[in-house]
């Protein structure tokens, strides 16, 4: 994900593999181990994207503000068709802008994005390593990268991911990658004589073009092979592989732990810190239970307090 970094176009050669197959005694160099790995993981052709530097300047402002027009209202408390009707007052403001909706979906086995514009509509899935936040942004990032390709016009994308509007509007060092495309991209259209806004917009509520950016997003069925940010990446893998630990773990039911601890928890890390730790009473407790400690079940069991 480092263009700087020296190996970052590496790729290992064919006669390095055969050397490595033909002693196998001999362990295997870092790349050909990270490439097993990626293939068992199904990573092996996934592009990630560039960590690029971004000079950002505290004497200006970097981001993009977007509109609200529902933020008084309370989704919880407020019936669908006041939204609708909300809908219809802000759109009757902004006649003159070209409507846009896009929005993101996640499931068990796949993520997807779709657009809609006034006279057409695409779907994609993305790599299932993506999150949900990575499927709304990359849904955004296309709708402007399918209008720049037309005349200048006034354009009004919707999205209902209001944790990716919000991203959009103070940019960092850590912010989303592909936050910095859109701002990009956004700024380009702009010097072209584009103008674009942006709205967030209450999902499930019966607004039509929101409704068929939802069900083109999850019926998609045509692949993207767009870049995956490493942080998802990273998740993914520690997601897949905890999968794992417990499916073995699960197959240990004659260990007396097993039948105190039936789901693997992932570790706790300290802030800032790379050190994994149980919390005091968990750990106590679980090596009460199977008999390696210095005091007796019943205390810990009946949860006394015990002097230090």
């Amino acid at each position: 994900s480092l263009p700087g970094h020296p190996f970052f176009n590496y790729k290992e050669s064919q006669f390095i593999f055969r050397l490595q197959r033909a002693r196998p005694s001999v362990i295997p160099s870092f790349f050909t181990r990270a490439s097993e790995l990626l293939r068992n993981l199904n990573l092996e052709d996934l592009q990630v994207v560039p960590i690029l530097k971004h000079h950002l300047t505290p004497w200006k402002s970097h981001g993009l503000r977007f509109l609200n027009p529902f933020k008084t209202f309370d989704k919880a408390n407020t019936a669908p068709e006041v939204y609708q009707q909300l809908f219809a007052d802000h759109r009757d403001v902004y006649h003159n802008f070209i409507p846009i909706f896009t929005d993101g979906s996640k499931s068990s086995l796949s993520t997807s994005f779709a657009c809609v514009f006034s006279n057409s509509t695409l779907s994609f899935q993305i790599h299932s390593s993506s999150s949900i936040f990575t499927a709304e942004i990359t849904a955004i990032l296309h709708a402007l990268s399918e209008i720049s390709s037309g005349p200048p016009d006034n354009f009004i994308i919707y999205s209902d991911s209001l944790s990716a509007l919000e991203s959009m509007t103070s940019l960092h060092r850590f912010s989303h990658p592909l936050t910095f495309n859109i701002l990009e991209l956004h700024d380009h259209l702009t010097f072209k004589g584009f103008s674009i806004l942006f709205c967030w917009i209450p999902s499930h509520v019966g607004i039509p073009g929101n409704e068929l950016a939802d069900n083109l997003a999850k019926s998609a069925t045509i692949n993207l092979n767009s870049p995956v940010p490493v942080k998802d990446v990273k998740n993914y893998i520690k997601s897949i592989l905890h999968s794992k630990w417990q499916a073995q773990w699960d197959c240990k039911d004659t260990i007396k732990l097993h039948s105190i601890k039936l789901l693997i928890v992932g570790p706790v890390y300290l802030p800032g810190s790379s050190t994994q730790f149980l919390p005091d009473y968990e750990s106590d407790t679980l090596n009460s239970r199977i008999g390696i400690c210095y005091w007796g079940n019943p205390h810990l069991f009946v949860q006394h307090a015990i002097a230090k």
